[in-house]
């Protein structure tokens, strides 16, 4: 099943950093997005693949507010101390750049 998610939001770390190519050479780009709301905020781990992503690493800064539609994934992994974690994350599909207030691009 496929949980489709539509999230704006303003990018907080990651797009420079977060660059990175796999070992099929596809390129893959990690930031976190802030969404805010009433009660404060939450975060959210973006995963953007690809040609999207290299454009993506280009174009973001932090504090930059976009909007993001993907789908959810979640993967589990073994810390470093042996302990199990289960990581929520959205795999973006399109990432709009410059939106304003009403979530339509400036």
């Amino acid at each position: 099943m496929m949980v489709k998610v539509e999230l704006q939001g303003y990018v907080c770390d990651g797009p420079m950093s977060g660059l990175t190519v796999t070992t099929n050479n596809q390129a893959r780009l990690r930031f976190t997005l802030l969404v805010e709301d009433d009660t404060g905020g939450d975060y959210h781990d973006i995963v953007v693949r690809g040609p999207l992503a290299l454009r993506s690493s280009q174009y973001l800064q932090r504090g930059q507010q976009i909007s993001v539609e993907g789908r959810l994934r979640e993967r589990r992994y073994e810390g470093r101390t042996g302990n199990q974690y289960i990581a929520t994350e959205v795999v973006a599909k399109k990432v709009i750049f410059g939106v304003d207030g009403s979530g339509r691009p400036s």
